[in-house]
């Protein structure tokens, strides 16, 4: 799975990474949450976005609200937030702010693993529902809504850049 981490702490940063690498996990780290959206923007790979609810521009609940708004239905992204505040309030806030799970900082390895393990059934899951909205089953090949949207996106790439 290929993620964006983002807290301002370094050594939070590398050790979470090393965990998760030492998981086969691909991690894109940063310390600054506006990089972090503009490559998440960008990167379409990104699948899931570890975050801590302490950051120095804008807050974690800002952080998760901003990537809900870049998931769609063909790129959901899962959010995992972390907090020092490992507490009630803190949990409701962060689910209520768009995460989709919250642990708590500095993760326990097999805690963050199970938490990353669900997140692949869920996307697994998000994927399959995908493809069986969009395909015949008795042929596989496109249905009528997915033939039509691939014809969009082919006539939006293809389509003069004035319009």
């Amino acid at each position: 799975m290929r993620l964006a981490l983002v807290d301002p702490s370094r050594t939070t940063r590398l050790i979470v990474t090393r965990m998760l690498e030492a998981r086969g996990h691909e991690v894109v780290p940063f310390s600054d949450e506006r990089e972090a959206l503009a490559h998440i923007a960008a990167d379409p790979c990104i699948e899931a976005l570890i975050t801590s609810a302490e950051l120095k521009h804008i807050s974690g609940v800002e952080l998760c609200w901003e990537t809900r708004l870049l998931a769609t239905d063909k790129r959901p992204i899962y959010v995992l937030m972390m907090s020092t505040q490992y507490d009630h309030r803190s949990l409701i806030e962060a689910l209520d702010s768009g995460a989709d799970d919250f642990i708590g900082k500095p993760p326990l390895a097999e805690e963050l693993y199970a938490r990353l393990r669900a997140a692949e059934r869920i996307a697994s899951m998000q994927r399959e529902l995908i493809r069986l909205a969009t395909t015949d089953p008795l042929t596989g090949l496109c249905n009528r809504c997915g033939f039509f949207e691939r014809a969009t996106e082919a006539c939006a790439r293809t389509a003069p850049p004035d319009g």
